[in-house]
């Protein structure tokens, strides 16, 4: 899975819009690759305000996922590329 730095992801369940901002390394092992990204809603119950920022494993982020039709898809589809400053 490739994932593009500065662009902007949905959660195809959710719909969830996410920028990711880096690749990163785990301090479990550097061999680790995790997805650091931004999430770009405000969460229903105010929990975790516009901008909270995430990590996801790489190979997590882009694995497969089912939608209730039993269709499956990429869990995070990229709709925007954004370039460096």
């Amino acid at each position: 899975m490739s994932v593009k730095l500065k662009g902007i992801y949905r959660h195809v369940k959710s719909g969830n819009l996410y920028r990711v901002l880096k690749i990163g390394r785990s301090v479990h092992g550097p061999e680790n690759k995790v997805v650091i990204y931004e999430q770009l809603y405000e969460s229903t119950r105010g929990k975790f305000p516009y901008g909270s920022v995430w990590t996801r494993k790489l190979d997590s982020w882009g694995g497969k996922v089912y939608k209730s039709d039993g269709t499956s898809h990429n869990r995070f589809e990229r709709i925007k590329e954004i370039r460096k400053e």
